[in-house]
């Protein structure tokens, strides 16, 4: 009984051992959680991305806000400009300054953004892109209103629409790239082909996005006809182009054309009840075989399929043409062409 009695005890003890461990832990964290500043940029700061403890100011918060891009006081690189380094923020401390030490350094900021040698660019400079970590080869293609962001274009680097990446960087994250004759002229080449492989969008003032031509207007205007007369070509093909070819609704994409090459008008046959539709005993139908291109037009991509089709087209009760898929095989591969 003695025994049981002194386990307990001990139990309620540990128990209790326990519970303080727990306060004073928790007490801890949730004081060092409230003890980490919050930055942001401009701010001075002390920062410590080698070993040593030196005056810096913030120029930049890394989206996961573990780190910081911060730019050091008195370290240049050498072409003169002040070192960048991105560190944790665990190796950055708030700096207490006086108002006349930050007066001091806002002056000795702006003489030295002043005296370095920013090269002028335009539209089409071949530059690289990048920090003082990673350089990558680039083009110029625009510039916002101030000059001080530009609009380039990746060498290497594609979105996901498989089109070149095009970031918007401040222009101090530019600098000029020197190539060769020809290495401009290799990726001169190298930019055309990829340019004819990026399609163009087309927008309205409505925002509806349209197809690289006029969409054919359908229902096609018909004459009546007799059954039997021979049909022709140029008209049996806006039969079957309007089987798929639409314009994108008001405010939408997903423009629809059909280009096909050269009908081939087959020998004519009575009808079949069991395998046409649309018709009665003593029509007239005739096959139609082409290849056709077809063009679905979305805001980031245009899809382009290749199909070989074979179609029936004969004269209906009201005396016009009517034209329906009768087989259809795809001859090329699906093409998702991005586009800007």
């Amino acid at each position: 009984m003695k025994n049981q009695k002194n386990s307990h005890s001990i139990k309620l003890l540990s128990l209790a051992i326990f519970a303080a461990l727990t306060i004073i832990i928790g007490t801890t964290f949730s004081a060092l959680a409230q003890d980490q500043p919050t930055f942001k940029v401009g701010d001075r700061v002390e920062a410590k991305p080698s070993s040593t403890w030196k005056k810096a100011t913030i120029v930049k918060i890394m989206m996961s806000a573990n780190a910081v891009v911060v730019r050091m006081d008195d370290e240049k690189d050498s072409d003169g400009a002040q070192m960048e380094y991105v560190t944790h923020i665990n190796n950055v401390r708030p700096l207490t300054e006086t108002a006349e030490e930050k007066q001091t350094q806002t002056e000795k900021q702006a003489a030295d953004d002043k005296n370095v040698d920013q090269p002028a660019y335009k539209v089409g400079d071949r530059v690289e892109s990048g920090t003082g970590y990673s350089w990558k080869k680039a083009t110029i293609v625009a510039f916002d209103k101030s000059g001080t962001a530009a609009l380039v274009r990746m060498d290497d680097e594609k979105d996901y629409t498989g089109a070149q990446r095009e970031l918007v960087t401040h222009i101090n994250n530019v600098r000029p790239l020197n190539e060769t004759a020809e290495e401009k002229q290799t990726q001169a080449v190298k930019q055309a082909a990829a340019d004819k492989n990026v399609g163009k969008l087309r927008v309205d003032a409505k925002n509806t996005v349209s197809a690289d031509r006029e969409i054919l207007e359908c229902p096609v205007e018909q004459k009546p006809v007799k059954n039997g007369t021979r049909p022709n070509a140029q008209l049996l093909g806006k039969l079957i182009r309007c089987l798929w070819e639409k314009p994108a609704t008001t405010g939408m994409d997903g423009a629809v054309t059909m280009d096909l090459t050269p009908l081939q008008i087959g020998t004519p046959r009575k009808w079949n009840p069991r395998t046409d539709l649309g018709g009665s005993a003593g029509t007239i139908v005739y096959p139609v075989k082409t290849t056709y291109t077809q063009k679905t037009f979305y805001r980031e991509r245009i899809v382009v399929d290749e199909y070989t089709g074979v179609f029936n087209c004969s004269i209906n009760p009201f005396g016009e043409w009517a034209c329906g898929m009768a087989e259809n095989k795809r001859k090329g591969e699906t093409k998702s062409i991005p586009v800007k």
